[in-house]
C-alpha cells in the first residue's frame, strides 16, 4: 500500500520508464542477497551463531541502541544543512521522511527506500525535486568518501597493507572529482543562453519523457545541491554522524564481548567495511551483503566467521528495529497530518 501510494504520487517521473527499472533493480538485489545468504548459512552453522547471540550483555546493548538512535538524529541535521539553502524544511519533517525511507528499505530489496525518501519529501513537504535528489546524491558520495578514507587510514595504521586499497581509493577520488565537475558543468550549461544544438535536443527529449514542469530550474537546483559549497555546509555533521554511528557498533560488539580483544581502530575498520557492503543491492535491509561484509572484516581482524555473523545479525537487528518502529510512527504521523 505504501509503495503504491508513492508510485502514484511520483508525477515527475514517467511511469513506463521508472517501474521496469525499479522491478529489475529489486530482482537483481534479491538474487544477489539471497545467493550470498544461502552460501553463508550453508557454510556457518546457524545454531553456533545462536549460541554467540545468547551471550549478549543487555547493558551494552542498551548503550548501542541509544547511539543508533542518536546517529539518525545527527543524520537529520546533516540533511537539513544540505537543504537549507533551497527550502526551509523542519527537523521533524526531515526526520519522519528519513525514517519512512528506511522503513521501505527494510521491507523492499535493493534500497528502494532511498528513492522513496526523495519522492515523499517532494510530494508532502514541497521544495524542488532537483535540490532534494541532489542533496541525497551528495549525502551518499560524502558517506562513501569518508568511509573509504577511514578505511584506508585503519588498514594502513593496523599494518594491513593491500594493493587494492590504493587502487580503489584512487578510483574513488576520480569518481568524486567527476561528480563535482559534472555538477559545475551542468550549472554552467543550463545558465548559458546559447546552448549547443545537441544539448537542446537532449533537453527536449528529457522534457518529452518526463513530467518535470521546469527542467531548467530543476537542473540548476540539482547542480547547486551537489556543489562543493553545499558539501562544506554538511561536512561537520557528517563527521559527527559517523562518530556517533561508530559507538553504536562498538557497544554492539562489546555486548558480545568482542571488544576485549578488538580495539577501537579495529572496530572502525569493521564499521567501514560493513557500511560499504550496504551500497551493494541486496535483500530488504541489505540482508546478505551486510553479513558478507562483516565476515570479510572479521577475516582481517581474525574474528571467527561465526562471531562476525552473530555481530552482523545483532547490529542489523538493532538498526532495523529502530528504523522500522520510528518509520511506522512517522508514516502514521504523515498520513494523519495530510
Amino acid at each position: 500500500m505504501l509503495l503504491k501510494s508513492l508510485l502514484k504520487n511520483e508525477q515527475y517521473n514517467n511511469q513506463s520508464q521508472t517501474k521496469p527499472f525499479l522491478v529489475i533493480k529489486g530482482i537483481a538485489g534479491t538474487l544477489i542477497g539471497g545467493l550470498i545468504l544461502y552460501v553463508l548459512l550453508r557454510k556457518i552453522n546457524p545454531s553456533a551463531v545462536a549460541v554467540e547471540l545468547a551471550r549478549v550483555d543487555l547493558a551494552q546493548l542498551i548503550k548501542a541502541l541509544v547511539f543508533i538512535l542518536l546517529s539518525y538524529i545527527c543524520r537529520t541535521v546533516m540533511w537539513k544543512k544540505l537543504l537549507e539553502e533551497f527550502y526551509n524544511y523542519s527537523y521533524g519533517a526531515l526526520f519522519r521522511v528519513m525514517m519512512i525511507g528506511y522503513l521501505v528499505n527494510n521491507i523492499l530489496p535493493a534500497r528502494l527506500g532511498d528513492v522513496t525518501r526523495g519522492i515523499w519529501l517532494y510530494r508532502s513537504h514541497g521544495g524542488s525535486s532537483g535540490s532534494i535528489f541532489g542533496s541525497l546524491a551528495l549525502e551518499r558520495i560524502m558517506d562513501v568518501s569518508l568511509v573509504t578514507i577511514l578505511l584506508g587510514i585503519s588498514l594502513l595504521w593496523l599494518g594491513l597493507y593491500r594493493k587494492w586499497l590504493i587502487v580503489n581509493m584512487a578510483i574513488l577520488a576520480g569518481v568524486v572529482a567527476v561528480f563535482f565537475i559534472v555538477g559545475i558543468l551542468l550549472r554552467q550549461l543550463v545558465l548559458c543562453h546559447a546552448l549547443p544544438h545537441f544539448v537542446v535536443e537532449v533537453k527536449e527529449w528529457i522534457t518529452r519523457f518526463t513530467r518535470l514542469k521546469n527542467l531548467r530550474a530543476t537542473l540548476i537546483h540539482l547542480s547547486n545541491a551537489i556543489s562543493i559549497n553545499n558539501m562544506v555546509r554538511g561536512l561537520l555533521w557528517l563527521i559527527i554522524t559517523w562518530f556517533v554511528t561508530y559507538w553504536g557498533l562498538y557497544f554492539t560488539m562489546a555486548s558480545l564481548h568482542l571488544t576485549e580483544r578488538v580495539g577501537y581502530l579495529q572496530t572502525a575498520l569493521m564499521l567501514c567495511i560493513a557500511s560499504l557492503g550496504i551500497a551493494v543491492p541486496s535483500l530488504p535491509a541489505s540482508l546478505g551483503t551486510y553479513q558478507a561484509a562483516f565476515i570479510f572484516g572479521g577475516m582481517l581482524l581474525e574474528i571467527s566467521e561465526t562471531q562476525a555473523l552473530a555481530v552482523s545479525f545483532l547490529y542489523q537487528g538493532l538498526w532495523v528495529g529502530v528504523t522500522s518502529a520510528l518509520g511506522l510512527i512517522s508514516l502514521g504521523w504523515e498520513m494523519l497530518t495530510k
